[in-house]
């Protein structure tokens, strides 16, 4: 039960930013982060919705973190080249 609570945040994080709801969407993000530091999918998905939010700093934080974790992510490397280059524009 346990790894499917933690696996429903950034979902949620999703559904919400989907729906057109970004405040709910970076609440659910950060708990998922806040629950499971260590939860690299949650730390992409958080950085992700903080990149959308123009949150830029922010989201280079989190995907770094990723990285930090898990050096091969392709999602957190990806994203952080994204929010890069929306920071040098």
């Amino acid at each position: 039960v346990l790894e499917e609570i933690r696996q429903a945040w950034p979902h949620l994080a999703v559904i919400m930013m989907n729906t057109g709801k970004p405040d709910d969407a970076l609440r659910f993000a950060k708990q998922a982060v806040d629950t499971e530091p260590a939860y690299v999918n949650g730390r992409v998905t958080y950085g992700a919705i903080l990149a959308m939010n123009k949150r830029y700093d922010d989201a280079e934080k989190q995907f770094n973190e990723a990285l930090r974790l898990d050096p091969g992510n392709a999602g957190a490397r990806e994203n952080l080249r994204r929010v890069q280059a929306a920071k040098n524009q």
